[in-house]
């Protein structure tokens, strides 16, 4: 028999509009360097959601898409 464990889930969405990045750059915690990433990235839960200003979301670093999703709406 083979174990599974699952570490790292990777969620991927889209905003319908675009993100103004420069308001998130300015919310607690955002890091955002356009020099060396084009996202705003954000900590949370022990997961990263990057956003990017085309609408893309990204959240990497959860066990499960619950905690994906829960990281997504402390930012909503």
């Amino acid at each position: 028999m083979i174990k599974i464990n699952v570490r790292n889930v990777v969620v991927g969405g889209t905003v319908d509009m675009g993100v103004p990045i420069d308001v998130l750059s300015r919310l607690s915690g955002a890091m955002y360097d356009p020099t060396e990433f084009p996202g705003v990235r954000f900590r949370l839960n022990g997961c990263t959601v990057m956003i990017f200003g085309t609408g893309k979301v990204v959240v990497v670093g959860s066990v499960t898409g619950e905690d994906a999703f829960d990281a997504i709406n402390m930012l909503v």
